[in-house]
């Protein structure tokens, strides 16, 4: 779980500047910018997306692992809960 959250978040940090010259945007400020790449943007996000999934599994499973048989039912209402208070404080 902690080696894919870290590499996701490298791969954002580190991504920043790979996205800008796929998208063709300029980032020597002469105005002049490229063509889009649309294979890199797709590769680029595919494996972003893939190791969010990955993530979501994990923790899915890891949840099963912790909760007693009679509060599993509660764990996805706690999930979605706390999805929502993350989205609402990210502002």
């Amino acid at each position: 779980l902690v080696p894919v959250q870290t590499l996701a978040g490298l791969i954002m940090v580190g991504g920043a500047n790979f996205v800008e010259r796929q998208l063709g945007l300029s980032t020597d400020g002469s105005g002049a910018g490229s063509t889009m790449n649309v294979q890199g943007v797709t590769s680029f996000f595919f494996l972003l997306y893939f190791l969010m999934a990955t993530q979501d599994i994990a923790v899915d499973g890891w949840a099963l692992t912790m909760l007693s048989k009679a509060n599993r039912g509660r764990g996805p209402i706690c999930n979605s809960i706390g999805q929502n208070i993350g989205y609402f404080l990210s502002f």
